[in-house]
């Protein structure tokens, strides 16, 4: 498997994206840090340059806190969907306290108007996320990539219904 990459792999260019429960991964893998009040806990990725957060969980959740995102000095994606609301019942705009909490520079947030929690999977069991979701999601990821890994400067997309924020 290894010798199947080599030459294939841009070690220098390393990004980390997940989705719900990868979304808190990659965070954490961006500097964000958990504790339970009287620790704090570190899992940075220093060979990591840029991260997507799809649908990130907010402060509340497994040991998340406003104190959990200052830390975060790279650039980061965090996108949402109006329809995206937490497990516990949370409201969607809980979704963008990582983005809220984090240090100004490079940090960018698209809220998709229709988007659920499932549209970020492709879509619930039986039911396809609607295209134009998806392509959003799409086209803001690779501008994203392309930008902080590629060092390609080109506008931000035009998107179906979305708004975005760069900090």
């Amino acid at each position: 498997m290894i010798a199947a990459l080599r030459d294939r792999l841009d070690i220098e260019r390393i990004g980390i994206a997940g989705h719900s429960y990868g979304a808190y991964t990659a965070l954490l893998c961006a500097g964000a840090r958990v504790g339970d009040g009287t620790e704090e806990r570190d899992f940075t990725e220093p060979r990591a340059r840029a991260f997507v957060a799809l649908s990130p969980p907010g402060n509340g959740a497994r040991g998340l806190s406003q104190r959990s995102w200052l830390t975060l000095t790279r650039p980061v994606l965090c996108v949402r969907g109006t329809a995206d609301s937490g497990v516990q019942g949370e409201p969607p705009r809980w979704r963008e306290d990582a983005f809220r909490g984090m240090p100004a520079g490079d940090k960018t947030l698209v809220v998709i108007e229709g988007a659920t929690h499932s549209t970020f999977a492709g879509g619930a069991p039986r039911s396809p996320a609607p295209a134009a979701l998806l392509q959003d999601v799409e086209a803001c990821t690779l501008w994203f990539w392309d930008k902080h890994l590629r060092n390609i400067d080109a506008p931000f997309p035009p998107l179906h219904g979305a708004r975005v924020e760069h900090r």
